[in-house]
């Protein structure tokens, strides 16, 4: 697309089982075997203007030995499919971007620590302003080298501050932004603790309790 010129173009399968190789133009753009996260490659190299052809080739094959025990990719569990589901999609973004965010909270200081990570294809570094907002902003300057960097700053948070418990799951909205990328995440204030032999959240001691069903069929039980 016309709007695409001079962006970074990314390739994202939500749900590869489970090794997926991208070929673009017949060139290869590189290989990726998760079970548990999105494949994402970024083809901008490869891609030329006018029509371009994209290959995807998955192998389902039993790429890591996980023994005998019910797996994701054993007949125990499930039928070892092979392919592709979920979303998959071609993305432009600008040439700097925000490629990460996690957010540490602070519950006894009333504040959260912020890793935003943000990428820069550019050969040379890029100023750019990035912008924080939970319920007030705050914008910094910043300067990214090429290949990118971690921003790592800490956020008050306006009083009163809500905790997170599991009655009340009061959940906060942060949003980062850099040019024209926004990413926006949710968080709890919850500090995980130890009081004797109980696991406590925020101080209160909580009680767990849970089950594993495991290949759960509804006719038979298998």
């Amino acid at each position: 697309p016309a709007g695409w010129k001079n962006k970074r173009v990314v390739l994202r399968l939500e749900r590869v089982h489970w090794k997926s190789t991208v070929f673009i133009n017949g060139e290869e753009a590189g290989s990726q075997m998760y079970l548990g996260t999105e494949h994402e490659y970024e083809i901008s190299p490869f891609i030329r203007k006018g029509t371009n052809t994209i290959t995807i080739r998955v192998d389902n094959s039993r790429l890591v030995n996980v023994g005998d025990m019910p797996h994701c990719i054993s007949e125990q569990t499930q039928g070892t499919w092979n392919g592709i589901i979920g979303r998959m999609e071609m993305v432009a973004t600008d040439k700097v971007w925000i490629d990460d965010v996690q957010v540490y909270p602070d519950v006894l200081h009333k504040k959260i620590s912020l890793h935003v990570t943000m990428g820069n294809v550019n050969s040379y570094s890029v100023k750019s302003r990035v912008t924080i907002k939970v319920q007030s902003s705050r914008t910094i300057q910043v300067t990214i080298k090429p290949g990118g960097q971690t921003l790592r700053l800490e956020y008050d948070l306006p009083e009163p501050v809500q905790l997170w418990d599991e009655h009340r799951p009061f959940l906060y909205q942060l949003s980062v932004s850099i040019g024209t990328d926004t990413k926006t995440i949710q968080f709890g204030m919850r500090q995980v603790s130890v009081k004797g032999t109980q696991v406590a959240i925020n101080g209160k001691p909580i009680h767990i309790r849970g089950n594993v069903d495991c290949a759960i069929f509804p006719i038979h039980g298998y």
